[in-house]
C-alpha cells in the first residue's frame, strides 16, 4: 500500500485491523485484554483506598487473596477477612517474630492490641495470652469476620497478617500476606 492510499478495514471473524504502515493495530483480544487490565486496575484502588465500604480478604487454602492490601493512616477501615476453607485459621497482625523455644509466640509489635479494634463477631479477637503474647483473630471456617480499626500515622508501614500460632502452624510455611498503611 501506497503512502496516497486510504486506509483499507478488514473485517475477519471478529477482528478488526486497519492496515497502513507503521501503525498498531488493534484486534478484539487486544480491546477485552485492555478493559480486564483497566478494570482490575480500578478495583484494586477502590479496595486499598476506599474506606467507605469494606475490603474483602479470601482466605482460600494457604493464600490471601488479595495477598497484600493498602490501608490509608488515620481513616477508619474495615477488613473483611473471608474464610472459604472448611477449617479454622488463627491470624496475627503484627511486625517481627518473638520465638520461645523455637516456636513462634508473638510479635515484637502486634498492631491488634495498639489499636482500638471491633471485631464481628467479638468472640474472633482472642486477647493475648501467657503462652500466646499476640492478639489473635479466630477466623472460623466457612465465615467472615469483620475488623473495623483506624491505624493512626505513627504506626504506618508494612504488618504481617498470618496464621503463625497455634497447633499445626508454622511461621515458614503458614498463611502469610501484607497489611500496608500509608
Amino acid at each position: 500500500m501506497d503512502a496516497g492510499s486510504p486506509r483499507r478495514a478488514r473485517v475477519s471473524l471478529g477482528v478488526i485491523s486497519m492496515h497502513t504502515p507503521r501503525r498498531w493495530t488493534w484486534t478484539r483480544a487486544h480491546l477485552i485484554g485492555a478493559t480486564v487490565l483497566l478494570l482490575a486496575g480500578v478495583a484494586c484502588t477502590q479496595a486499598a483506598s476506599g474506606t467507605d465500604r469494606p475490603v474483602e480478604i479470601l482466605i482460600e487454602d494457604y493464600r490471601f487473596d488479595p495477598e497484600s492490601v493498602v490501608i490509608p493512616a488515620d481513616e477508619p477501615v474495615t477488613l473483611e477477612f473471608v474464610n472459604t476453607n472448611d477449617f479454622n485459621y488463627c491470624l496475627t497482625v503484627g511486625r517481627g517474630l518473638v520465638e520461645d523455644e523455637g516456636r513462634v509466640v508473638g510479635h515484637v509489635e502486634d498492631l491488634l492490641t495498639s489499636v482500638d479494634v471491633n471485631v464481628d463477631p467479638r468472640t474472633s479477637l482472642i486477647d493475648p495470652t501467657e503462652q500466646i503474647a499476640t492478639a489473635t483473630l479466630d477466623i472460623p471456617a466457612a465465615s467472615t469476620v469483620r475488623v473495623e480499626l483506624t491505624v493512626p500515622s505513627e504506626l504506618a508501614g508494612r504488618w504481617t497478617v498470618g496464621c503463625f500460632i497455634g497447633p499445626g502452624c508454622d511461621y515458614r510455611v503458614g498463611l502469610s500476606g501484607e497489611l500496608i498503611v500509608e
